[in-house]
Parts: structure tokens; C-alpha cells; sequence
């Protein structure tokens, strides 16, 4: 028997008294979440005993097919369907655990993770978000076939299909590795970034969804060899003219309209439709996969009269499911080399490059020589997604000179480095005298080598500044690192009793520093260093009996700790956040001596259930006494810090603070935010000590609303203390 075209319908072979069956294809189209109900028909199939031999699917059809292609089972896709992280995989923020403890500080210092690009002027991302979290489930989908060097080599031949916005073309993908081939027909356009492939240095084709020019590829099963080739059509509910639509909507609409018109022809061309229904379902509802992928077992279910027509006997089952097995990897190998690829040409790349992935390569050397571990990879390369320097990395199996090795590949941005960071802050504490800012953090990464930054702030509005700090490691993979500093600012220091202002102060200072640091993986840093600079404030209305006119030459030396082990940066759900300064002040405007000083801080936040949180913050600070200190070390009053309290009520230099709250999650459309809303409440309780006349233990409740946009977190809400102290306030830009 000779066997060339249909090689799975040969190997089932024929039998002396039979004739072969016909092979069977799928067709599945793209659609978001409606797509997993692809999960759902295929399990049908499996029940029914009716095989498979080829797939092809477009977007997240594609992935449903590269799961089947893979040789993963029906029960396998459903377990992994359930167990995957949908709002990570399709939203795809980088998991903020796993950031630079550097993005960490610049996410919470300026309250959102919008970036932009400057590398070419200020660019906007080429998707909303980079799809690092899809990269990596496809890289473990295809990592066991890293060295295959066709599609036909699957357990099941596949293809997907993807759009090249270069050629303007469809692009079909048979052969070569397999990750960036399913990473292209997912890359939605102007959502994910696309996939970018390059030829001698040059970028030459960019690849997004592939559903924009056919999302249903029945010619390409056919073509494939199949004898029977069934498509799966996803039906959504009818376009309503007299329901209101937002401009989204009629977006997405006139989409799908294109999609549909190319979908017709290939419909026409299946041999056999199944039609599932999948009315009052969009394609963003990936909460509700169980059910999705149910209503694909009924779509089977109704066409079952003539499916059943290829069903095959239990023995024939039982050959073909061997046969597919036989043919599914799922060992890997003891890399015996890492590469690292997507640097050493990419735009010119020299010397810098060259070196960034000679660094890169040491980064994963400990895995050669012992058996791969996907999971430490996935780690390392958040880690280095947590940097904010590439749009993404994947990684995959490769062979060279018969040995095996790892293969790192990596997308650079082209916007980035250098990054802006913008934030606009708001603080409504008072709403007669509201103040507003405007930030921006840009950061030059690996500025005078590998993982140095040099980070520049600017501020303006009621209060106006500059800060620039270089942030250099002893050595590229050091956890030591050197860090001098220098800054300017004006900002107001004003003074409240209960909610009336009685003075009207600007605090100015500038100055720098040089600190030598030690950090701790990505969850924090010790510093030791020196600071001066020349402070002094002026009044420009109101009592200034209470708090004098001073200036003078501020120095300290000071030891610091920060930590930062939370799973979110606006709202964390568990984890602990912990500062602590000590200082030995040398010079302070209007003091006598020197003196120690300590402040710590210190928060706790605690899981109850799936959207419910409870924190607890506990804070202080003292000089230990010292006399005839000059300025305040500290002031308490105004949001989260004494909210019913007017701004900078209570200042003196020793203090407590503690804090008792929580925290629930609602949902809420999505309009300027991510759909994420908490209800929050509070309990504080304070002392500052040496205040004359002052509440023996000031306290008060807060409660109010937090919504997420992507400016930052807007709270809204009030608070009732004691001693008559009450307000109504609003603030922007940060909270915790």
C-alpha cells in the first residue's frame, strides 16, 4: 500500500474486506470566549467515538485546535480551560508579584501602570496590552515540539491562520515552531501586540488575527487532504437597530460584519455545518467557559443522525486513539546550550545588544545540563517582563548540532526604552482648597549597561519639582547597586484646626544624596546613604505663631528598608507592604543638635473569600526625645492618614497610627475603568504626642468608593471623627 497524501487514513490501514474510511477535518473559527464552545463539540466527537484527522482554526479557534493538535485530550482541554487565569491571559498585566521591585515603586508612586513609549517621540503601545501571559501558555503548549519542522508531525496536523499587515495577505502556518504561529492568529489588532517576525535585522512582516481576512478555514482543511471536512459556526444574538449602542459596540459590530462576509463562502464550501448557539454570550465572557463549551456539546448533539455515519467501532477507536498517543511528546530534554534570540540583529543592534544577551543567556545558564523546569523558566522571564524593557518573550525547545538547547526569544518594544509614566493626582480633602498635580516618572532602562536606570521626575502643579536618581548595579547580575541622587521641590505645608485652614505655608527644598543599596530578589531593598540639602519654608497667609518661619542646611545619614510583597498595586488582595527609616540627623532648620529618628510602616493585607479583603496598618515615629529638634519630623491629618482631620492637623515628633479596614470588590461596566469597583471602610486611630490641647486618642471611621481607572484609584467617600471633625472628600492617583 502506497501512502502519500493521507497518511493517518494509510496508517489506519485497510482492512482485506473493507474499504478506508474517509478522514475527517475540523474547521473552527475565532471568537473570543464564544470559540472555547470548540471544547465542547470535540468532546462530543470523543464520546461518540468519531475521529479527527486534521484541524484548523483562526484566533481562538487556533488555540483550541493547538490544544487538540498537541495530542491534549477533550477531558484535558476542559480541565485546562477551567484552570487557566482568563482576566490575566486575555486582560495580560504583567502579574505584579513578579515585577522589578523598581516597577514596583514607579506603579506605586504614580498610582497606574499606563507607560508610554519615547524611543521615536512619545508612541502609544502597539496593543493594549503586550499578551506576555498568552505567550507563555502557548510556549507551553508547543514546547514539546520544539524541534518538529512541520505541522504535519502533530499528533493531529494543524494550520492556523493569521493576517499580515505588511502584504496586506493571509498568512497560513504549516511548519516551524509552533508558538509564535498560534501567538500570531490570537494577536487581536490594536489589543494584543502583534507578532513581528524579522529577516536579516529587518522586521518584514507583522502579524495580527487572522480572522480579519477569513475567520473560517474550510479550504484549508480541504486542502490539508481531509475527505469530510466539518465547520464549526459560533451564532451570536442579532444586531438589535433600537437598542442604544455605545461607539464600542458599533465598533465591534461592523467587525463582525467583515468577518461574517468572509465566512459565507467557506460555509458553503463544508461538508457538513454544526451550528452552535451561543445567543446572550459575547466574546468577552470567559467567566462563564463552563457553560460556553456545554453549548457546544449541544451544537454536536443536534447534528448527531449524521455524524453518527462516522463513528468508528470500539477497536477502530481504540487504533485510532493509539496511533494519536504514539505520536504525542511530552518529554523534554536536558538543554545542553540557551540562545537567545531577537537581539543580536534587531534594529541594528551592536555592542549593546550583543552584550544584553550575553547577560541574558547567563541569566537562564542554570538550566543546562539538568532536565528543563517550564516553571522556573516562566518565572525568570516574569522577572525580566517585570523590568518594563520588552513587549515580550517566549521560550521553546531547539536543537543544534544534534544537541539540545533552550531557546529564549525576545520581542523588543518599539516604543521603549526610554518609558514615560504619567499621573495626575487629586486630593479633595478640602474641596475650597483642592489640590492637583501633574507627574511623570521617564526612565532610561539599562543606561550605562545592563539593568542601570536612570529615573527623572517632574511634578507640577500645587506642588512643583524635579528628582533625577542613577541606579547603578556593582556588576550586570549584582544584587549591590549604587545610587546617587539630586532633587528640587516646592510644595505646600498648610495647617488646619478641625476643617479650617489657618495658615497658608510653602516648603522648599533641593538638594542630593549618594546611597549604597542590596536588592532583595523583586520583593524589596536596604539602603545606607547620606542626604543634605538646603530646606526652608515661608508663610504666605494666616497664623504663623504656631509653626515659625525657618530655613537651613537638612542632613542625615540614614538606613532604610522597603518590602513589598502585595499581588496588586492599587488594591492588593493579600500580602505585606513595610518601610522602615532610620536616621541620624545631623542638621534640621532651627535645631540645637543632632539627633536619632525613626519612622516605620508597616501593612497587612488579609483574603476573606474571593473579593473581600481586611488590612491593618500600623505606623510610628519618634527622635527619641530629643530637644529642640528644629521642624516637624511628622504630621498627621488628611486622607488615610486621619481623614476627618484637616491637613497637617496634628505635627509633632512622636507619633502612632494604626488602621483597621476592609475591602470589597462589586462589579461595575467598564467605562474609564478596568470594571473593578471596591467599597471600602476604615477605622483609624492616632496619638501625636506633645500636642497642647490635643484629643487624648484622635480617631475616626471612613468609608467610601474606590474605583480603578486608568489614571489611578478614585476614592470618594467621607469621614466622621471625633471632637466634631467630619468631611466629604474625593482623591486621585494613589491610595494605598
Amino acid at each position: 500500500m502506497v501512502c502519500i497524501s493521507l497518511p493517518l487514513a494509510c496508517a489506519q490501514g485497510a482492512r482485506n474486506d473493507a474499504k478506508p474510511r474517509p478522514t475527517i477535518g475540523l474547521a473552527l473559527e475565532g471568537g473570543g470566549a464564544l470559540a472555547l464552545a470548540h471544547v465542547g463539540v470535540i468532546e462530543w466527537f470523543e464520546q461518540h467515538h468519531i475521529p479527527i484527522d486534521y484541524v484548523a482554526g483562526t484566533s481562538m479557534g487556533g488555540l483550541v485546535g493547538g490544544f487538540y493538535a498537541s495530542g491534549m485530550t477533550a477531558p484535558e482541554m476542559r480541565r485546562k480551560v477551567v484552570e487557566l487565569d482568563w482576566n490575566k491571559l486575555v486582560n495580560g498585566p504583567v502579574d505584579y508579584k513578579s515585577m522589578a521591585f523598581r516597577r514596583k515603586e514607579d506603579t506605586r508612586a504614580l498610582g497606574n501602570t499606563t507607560v508610554l513609549g519615547l524611543r521615536h517621540g512619545l508612541i502609544l503601545p502597539s496593543g493594549l496590552n503586550s499578551g506576555q501571559e498568552l505567550d507563555l501558555l502557548l510556549s507551553e503548549i508547543a514546547l514539546p515540539y520544539g524541534t518538529m519542522t512541520s505541522f504535519n508531525d502533530l499528533p493531529t496536523p494543524f494550520r492556523c491562520v493569521a493576517t499580515d499587515l505588511v502584504s496586506a495577505k493571509q498568512q497560513v502556518f504549516n511548519a516551524g515552531p509552533l508558538e509564535p504561529a498560534l501567538r500570531a492568529t490570537m494577536s487581536i489588532p490594536g489589543y494584543y501586540d502583534p507578532e513581528l517576525k524579522a529577516v536579516g535585522g529587518v522586521e518584514t512582516h507583522e502579524y495580527v488575527d487572522g480572522g480579519l481576512l477569513n475567520n473560517l478555514r474550510v479550504d484549508l482543511v480541504k486542502a490539508m487532504g481531509a475527505d469530510i471536512v466539518i465547520a464549526v459556526y459560533l451564532t451570536q444574538d442579532p444586531y438589535d437597530p433600537n437598542k442604544p449602542h455605545t461607539a464600542l459596540d458599533v465598533l465591534n459590530r461592523s467587525l463582525s460584519a467583515v468577518i461574517a462576509a468572509n465566512e459565507r463562502h467557506n460555509i458553503e464550501a463544508a461538508d457538513m455545518l454544526i451550528s452552535v448557539n451561543l445567543a446572550g454570550y459575547t466574546v468577552s465572557d470567559f467567566s462563564r467557559s463552563v457553560e460556553i463549551m456545554n453549548h457546544g456539546i449541544e451544537g454536536a448533539e443536534k447534528r448527531k443522525t449524521l455524524l453518527a455515519k462516522f463513528a468508528l467501532d470500539d477497536s477502530d477507536w481504540l487504533a485510532f486513539l493509539q496511533r494519536r498517543e504514539s505520536r504525542r511528546k511530552t518529554a523534554l530534554p536536558e538543554p545542553q546550550f540557551v540562545s537567545v534570540e531577537g537581539l543580536e540583529k534587531a534594529r541594528g543592534a551592536g555592542r549593546k545588544n550583543s552584550k544584553l544577551t550575553d547577560e541574558l543567556r547567563s541569566y537562564f545558564a542554570d538550566q543546562i545540563g539538568k532536565p528543563l523546569d517550564p516553571q522556573r523558566v516562566e518565572e525568570q522571564i516574569r522577572k525580566i517582563m517585570g523590568m518594563g524593557v520588552f513587549s515580550y518573550i517566549s521560550y521553546a525547545v531547539i536543537e543544534r548540532d544534534s544537541k539540545p538547547g533552550l531557546a529564549i526569544y525576545v520581542q523588543q518594544s518599539n516604543a521603549r526604552p526610554p518609558t514615560l509614566q504619567p499621573s495626575i493626582d487629586l486630593d479633595g480633602s478640602d474641596y475650597l482648597n483642592t489640590r492637583f498635580g501633574f507627574k511623570a516618572r521617564v526612565v532610561f532602562s539599562d543606561f550605562g549597561g545592563f539593568r542601570s536606570e536612570w529615573r527623572n521626575d517632574v511634578e507640577l502643579g500645587t506642588t512643583y519639582g524635579v528628582r533625577s536618581e542613577y541606579i547603578h548595579p556593582i556588576t550586570p547580575l549584582s544584587s549591590w547597586f549604587v545610587a546617587p541622587y539630586a532633587f528640587a521641590e516646592n510644595r505646600p505645608l498648610d495647617f488646619y484646626h478641625g476643617s479650617k485652614i489657618v495658615a497658608f505655608d510653602r516648603e522648599h527644598n533641593s538638594g542630593g544624596g549618594l546611597d549604597f543599596g542590596y536588592s532583595i530578589a523583586n520583593t524589596g531593598e536596604v539602603r545606607l546613604g547620606y542626604e543634605s540639602s538646603y530646606l526652608s519654608t515661608t508663610s504666605r497667609v494666616g497664623d504663623t505663631s504656631a509653626f515659625p518661619t525657618l530655613a537651613g542646611r537638612y542632613g542625615a545619614a540614614h538606613l532604610s528598608f522597603s518590602y513589598d510583597h502585595v499581588d496588586d498595586e492599587v488594591v492588593p488582595h493579600i500580602g505585606l507592604l513595610a518601610h522602615a527609616s532610620m536616621r541620624w540627623v545631623d542638621a534640621n532648620p532651627g535645631s540645637g543638635g543632632s539627633g536619632p529618628a525613626l519612622d516605620v510602616k508597616s501593612t497587612l493585607f488579609q483574603p476573606l473569600g474571593a473579593l473581600s479583603t481586611s488590612f491593618v496598618s500600623v505606623e510610628g515615629g519618634t527622635i527619641f526625645n530629643t530637644h529642640n529638634a528644629g521642624l516637624p519630623f511628622f504630621f498627621l491629618g488628611g486622607p488615610q492618614r486621619l481623614s476627618a482631620y484637616g491637613m497637617n492637623e496634628l505635627f509633632g515628633n512622636q507619633y502612632f497610627l494604626g488602621r483597621v479596614g476592609f475591602l470589597r470588590q462589586i462589579h461595575a461596566p467598564a467605562l474609564l475603568t478596568d470594571g473593578r469597583v471596591y467599597l471600602f471602610a476604615d477605622y483609624e486611630f492616632a496619638k501625636m504626642y506633645g500636642v497642647k490641647g490635643a484629643t487624648a486618642l484622635p480617631m475616626d471611621a471612613n468609608a467610601g468608593v474606590i474605583v480603578r481607572t486608568f489614571l489611578g484609584p478614585l476614592f470618594v467617600g467621607g469621614a466622621m471623627g471625633d471632637a466634631g471633625h467630619r468631611k466629604w472628600y474625593f482623591q486621585l492617583g494613589h491610595f494605598f
